[in-house]
């Protein structure tokens, strides 16, 4: 009950806070930005880069490397496509994601 009295109170107090001084608004979207939290591209990261980000297990992020080795992503929510990944999990992670162009392997020609 007391954690519960806790809570209710910060929550007021956050509010009380966001009438008062507008401001701190911007300091809660900038804790949110991209620049604190940089998006992870799908069709480059590592095993231990996938696993970092919130949400997505070990299980999540083999999958994601595996299906990028045979068709990388045009966008993320092609990995709703991966069988196992539900949409409630994937609409826990997939804002710390994104899709970026893939470098194509350079190929060297055949020698004499």
């Amino acid at each position: 009950m007391v954690f519960f009295a806790i809570v209710l109170a910060a929550g007021s107090t956050i509010q009380l806070a966001l009438k008062t001084h507008p401001q701190v608004e911007s300091y809660i979207n900038l804790i949110e930005s991209s620049r604190l939290y940089p998006k992870v591209d799908i069709n480059t990261a590592s095993l231990e880069e996938l696993t970092a980000v919130a949400y997505i297990g070990d299980y999540t992020a083999r999958a994601i490397i595996e299906r990028r080795e045979s068709v990388p992503f045009q966008s993320v929510d092609e990995v709703l496509l991966i069988k196992g990944i539900r949409k409630e999990n994937f609409d826990k992670f997939s804002p710390y994601l994104k899709a970026g162009r893939r470098k194509a392997a350079v190929r060297q020609a055949p020698g004499p």
